[in-house]
């Protein structure tokens, strides 16, 4: 078999991106970002115009697609290959091109066309049929589990299969509504969590058959290329080779393989080097799987985000970006700074456009924050020095807010995030937390403050003392109704 290219080692390290899969996408996802960015908005808007030549409204699911629309193969599968796309082409618009790439189901097809083996036409044909052939697939619906793969297994019945082995101790598990049902019941008597995912179907198994023929002849009318970089496939665990990227059936039978993403990453990770890891994506999903790897916890590689998993903070993505593209720079390699000229008038702190910024009695934090050792962007809020965090948390957290609520629900955090020393300024989204660790904290601060929180809340009051503060109030208003 013939091995794909090797990039020749930059000067500063090699650049891998990482594209995830489904999971995160929503109405207007990265909305800021186009706004701001007139090389995202080009990308995705010609994105977005081959999938309306191909027979799929995908702008005006975008920009008015409900949750269940959303959540539904033909919407999801092109939406977010749209915005990795573009995604992909910013980051070489501003001067970074990666040497590899690793995608995750959806995302691996992203992966192949930013390496070569699709043109854009290709891929977007390509995917217009993938997800079409899924959609028609009989409902179900897939989870994430906190466990190892060895745990889970054994309690699935029949009908619910491992999907997806993201790291040693996180997996998504598919299948149909009953069988899916009954491994939840059956998981969470074993003391294991579940978690869902934003989908009407399940994925990456034998239900999944009936698609493989027709994504397959699809993909025989188009010309596949070898890839012009590394490429790493989250299907076989390994690099591809150039005799896999260009057969229709390496790409049609991932309908029905288990995604190894786990496996990847250490063959990504193994290479002589040093790597910046970047998630180009919507979510942070890879970024914190990443940086839980050893080789990244060693502090021989290091991994970012592109966007955060805050759609409704204002300028959440547009900050996040900058703030990317900040880390890299901070890493040593160039940027074509011209090129993000758009987002440079945007405080990278406080999110707000620099003309429209809140004025500061103390000096603003610096707009640059370096890469630490374990991977991570620091938060402007959360990651300072010690005798600074201990003042920090020494002070009220927010009017109307309990001392003692914050103390209880930073235990909640940290439980969940695995972060330690999380100050009441810090932000839920920013250290790493995504829609299912959200979820999995809205279950526990159900049970340890017996009351209900809608899961919009935590995304309009993303800190620990705002989010603490909205828990007082409800509390005030269930004690005057005498509950």
């Amino acid at each position: 078999m013939t091995a794909s290219k090797v990039s020749a080692p930059q000067e500063h390290g090699r650049i891998a991106f990482l594209f995830p899969g489904q999971a995160s996408q929503h109405a207007r996802m990265a909305q800021d970002l186009y706004d701001r960015s007139p090389d995202y908005a080009e990308a995705f808007d010609e994105c977005l115009d081959l999938f309306r030549a191909a027979g799929v409204p995908l702008r005006r699911w975008w920009r008015d697609g409900d949750a269940d629309q959303l959540s539904s193969p033909r919407a999801a599968l092109p939406l977010t290959f749209a915005v990795e796309h573009a995604l992909a082409r910013a980051w070489q618009a501003w001067g970074v091109t990666p040497d590899a790439v690793l995608g995750v189901s959806i995302g691996e097809m992203t992966a192949g066309e930013v390496a070569g083996v699709f043109t854009l036409e290709d891929a977007v044909a390509a995917i217009t049929i993938r997800s079409q052939a899924v959609q028609d697939l009989p409902p179900g619906g897939q989870f994430a589990v906190s466990a190892s793969r060895d745990e889970v297994a054994p309690l699935l019945p029949d009908g619910a299969w491992i999907a997806v082995v993201l790291g040693p101790r996180q997996v998504v598990v598919a299948g149909l509504p009953g069988p899916l049902a009954d491994a939840a019941a059956t998981l969470a008597r074993a003391g294991l969590a579940c978690y869902p995912v934003l989908t009407t179907h399940a994925a990456h198994g034998d239900y999944a058959a009936p698609a493989v023929p027709i994504l397959d002849q699809a993909l025989r009318r188009l010309r596949l290329a070898p890839p012009a970089i590394d490429f790493y496939s989250a299907d076989t665990g390994q690099l591809v080779g150039v005799d896999e990227a260009i057969d229709p059936g390496f790409w049609s039978r991932q309908l029905i393989r288990p995604v190894r993403f786990a496996d990847a990453l250490d063959a990504l990770t193994s290479k002589a080097g040093r790597l910046l890891i970047i998630e180009v994506g919507p979510g942070q999903t890879l970024t914190k799987v990443a940086r839980r790897h050893p080789t990244v916890v060693a502090g021989r590689h290091r991994v970012l985000p592109t966007l955060a998993h805050n759609p409704i903070k204002p300028l959440a993505q547009a900050r996040s970006a900058l703030a990317a593209v900040e880390a890299v720079s901070a890493a040593g390699h160039a940027i074509d700074w011209p090129a993000v000229k758009n987002l440079l008038d945007i405080d990278p702190v406080s999110g707000y456009p620099l003309d429209r910024a809140p004025r500061r009695a103390e000096p603003a934090p610096a707009p640059a924050p370096a890469i630490s050792e374990d991977g991570a962007a620091p938060a402007p809020s959360g990651r300072t020095d010690p005798r600074q965090r201990a003042a920090e948390s020494a002070l009220p957290a927010e009017p109307g807010c309990s001392g003692a609520t914050v103390d209880r629900l930073r235990r909640l955090w940290s439980a969940v995030l695995g972060e330690d020393d999380i100050t009441p300024s810090a932000d839920f989204f920013e250290l790493g937390g995504n829609s299912l660790t959200a979820v999995e904290l809205m279950l526990k601060v159900a049970a340890e403050f017996t009351v209900e929180v809608d899961l919009v809340v935590l995304f309009e009051h993303s800190t620990l003392a705002g989010f603490a503060q909205q828990l007082d109030g409800l509390a005030e208003q269930l004690d005057r109704r005498g509950h």
